[in-house]
Order: structure tokens, then C-alpha cells, then sequence
């Protein structure tokens, strides 16, 4: 009888003791970014814990704190692969948005630069010394001709694992600005070897349609989606009038992913995804259970009239080790 009744007192414990250890495990606890707008794809300030709603598992996650905050690091990663080049206009407005990121990036926000063609050529580690950064791409916008020699191939993830390589250990609201064609034919690296990280680091792109009025391109595609699920965007520009596209493709699609541009107009949406990339909320929210495998999840936001918002944020939750490495024993 005493044993028995020395298992129930401890039993009682272990399920007293089962929210607090909830609590106290670093692993249920997650800091994303997240992006909110309406449908003209402007920023919706002022929103508050009580404004989000997420779930995990078809369980519901709680919403610790929502702070708004400016992104942490950025590395510009610029395809200079021969498709990116042949023509002159097209690659010295590749150079001219990499150098419009880095003027509106606060100072103190540290920055890189990668760039690669059939493997990487140039870079420059995350730095306050602005200056180094467009120092370096007024070289690559003059020096155009003297780097066209020879076969020029697109190694696309590979530079893009080169870059996420720069952060070190990872912190909420790093972001990767992309400006590239979406082609890859050369590198090692596979799109699913870049997904881990989608759910820490946020992806931008600036993608130049390789084929104006053609369907889907696999390569743009893949960057799209990488992007998307990662909580960035990104804006696909084409040469091509937009009601001149077949119209068995349909209209472009709206944001918060995909939109096709073309001439003038594409400053207005370009500058909505810089102040993505440079203004975000913190929302630090504790899971219900811990994240193995996949660790795909939802979050919402409502305006104060109910209706919902656009919600941009990381689709997939990274498994324990990824997302916070000095967690991974804790049990």
C-alpha cells in the first residue's frame, strides 16, 4: 500500500510539474518574423499580441509578446551569369537595386554582398562599412565588359548557401536579397538543402523573367517558392507589357508573392519589398509540442473591422537543433 501510494503522489507531481517544464523547454519557444499588409501592399503598424492568432498541429500556439522591429543583417546575393549581362540595361538595373537596398538599409545594419555566376566571385562579409559594399558594385556596373569572357553558367543555390554561411548563428529577422533570373545549372546545392533554413532566414528576390509571356519558368519558380515560404516575397520583372502576355497564362499574380512589372512601374513595388526586408514584427510565441519533422503551422492577423490581413512569416517551424542549437538537449 505505501508503494502504491508513494506512485500516485509522484505521478500527481510529474502531471503538476508538465505545464511548468512546458514552459521552461527552450525549444517550444520560437521567435519569427512576420509581415503584415493589406491588399495594396501596405504595411499595417501598431498591431499588438492579441491582433495574431496561430496554430500548431491543430493545436493553439500562444502569442508571447509582437514587438516591431528592423531587420538584423542582409546579404545581397547578385547573379552575374552571362544571362544576367547580355544585356547592358538589364544588368546595370540589377546593380542600381542592390545599390538602392544598401542606401536605405539603416547603418548600423550590418550587410553583405555575394556575387556568383558559375561559382562565387566576389565576397563580402557582413559589415557596417557601407561604402566597401557600393564601392564594389559601381565596379561591377563599369567593369561589365572586362568579366564577359568565356562561359559564364548560374550557380544559383550554391551562392545562396554561400551567403547563409555568412550569418553564423542565425538571428529573427536576417534576410537574403536575391536578384537573379531564377536559373540554376551548375551548382551542388539542391533547393531542398536551402529549405532548412527557410524558417530562419527570411528570402527576398528580384527576379528578371528569362522568358517574357512564356509559362511558369521551373528555375524562377523554385526561388519563388523558397521565397515564400521562408515569409519574404518576390517580384518577377518582364520586358514585356503586361497585356501583352498570352492571355491563356492569366494576369500576373498579386502579392504578397508574386508580380510582374515592367518599366516605371516597378519603383513603387520594389521600394513596398525593401521596407519588407527592413521592418518587420518580432512575435515570440511558445508551441504547444515540440517540432519534428515537418513543422508546418499557421499564423493570422485580423484588422480591427475583423476582416484578415495579409500575413507574411515563415511556413515551415525548424526542428529544435536548427532554430536553437544550444537547446538541443534540453528535454
Amino acid at each position: 500500500m505505501r508503494a502504491r501510494r508513494a506512485w500516485q503522489i509522484v505521478a500527481a507531481m510529474l502531471v503538476g510539474a508538465s505545464p511548468i517544464l512546458a514552459q521552461t523547454d527552450p525549444c517550444l519557444h520560437r521567435s519569427v518574423a512576420v509581415n503584415v499588409f493589406d491588399n495594396q501592399n501596405r504595411m499595417i503598424p501598431g498591431l499588438t499580441a492579441g491582433d495574431f492568432q496561430a496554430s500548431f498541429r491543430h493545436q493553439p500556439v500562444k502569442i508571447l509578446s509582437v514587438t516591431q522591429s528592423s531587420t538584423a543583417r542582409v546579404v545581397i546575393v547578385l547573379d552575374a551569369s552571362g544571362s544576367m549581362r547580355e544585356n547592358k540595361s538589364d544588368w546595370e538595373f540589377s546593380v542600381e537595386s542592390a545599390k538602392q537596398l544598401s542606401n536605405v538599409l539603416p547603418p548600423d545594419v550590418p550587410l553583405g554582398l555575394i556575387v556568383f555566376s558559375t561559382t562565387v566571385e566576389k565576397t563580402i562579409s557582413l559589415t557596417n562599412d557601407r561604402q566597401a559594399i557600393v564601392s564594389e558594385l559601381d565596379t561591377l556596373r563599369t567593369g561589365r565588359q572586362a568579366i564577359l569572357k568565356g562561359m559564364r553558367k548560374t550557380a544559383l543555390w550554391d551562392a545562396m548557401g554561400e551567403a547563409l554561411s555568412l550569418f553564423g548563428l542565425r538571428d529573427t529577422g536576417d534576410a537574403l536579397y536575391v536578384i537573379s533570373d531564377g536559373m540554376d545549372n551548375v551548382s551542388h546545392v539542391q533547393t531542398k538543402d536551402l529549405k532548412r533554413d527557410a524558417g530562419i532566414v527570411r528570402i527576398f528576390a528580384l527576379v528578371r523573367d528569362p522568358f517574357p509571356g512564356a509559362d511558369s519558368f521551373p528555375g524562377n519558380a523554385e526561388l519563388s517558392q523558397l521565397a515564400a515560404e521562408s515569409g519574404g516575397s518576390t517580384l518577377i520583372v518582364s520586358n514585356q507589357r503586361i497585356d501583352e502576355r498570352d492571355p491563356l497564362l492569366g494576369p500576373p499574380q498579386p502579392p504578397p508573392f508574386e508580380t510582374v512589372l515592367t518599366g516605371g512601374r516597378i519603383s513603387g513595388p520594389k521600394d513596398a519589398q525593401f521596407r519588407r526586408v527592413l521592418s518587420f514584427y518580432r512575435v515570440e510565441v511558445q508551441l504547444p509540442v515540440r517540432v519534428e519533422g515537418t513543422g508546418e503551422w499557421s499564423v493570422k492577423a485580423v484588422a480591427a473591422n475583423g476582416h484578415g490581413l495579409n500575413v507574411a512569416y515563415p511556413r515551415r517551424l525548424t526542428p529544435c537543433e536548427v532554430a536553437n542549437p544550444s537547446a538541443k538537449t534540453a528535454r
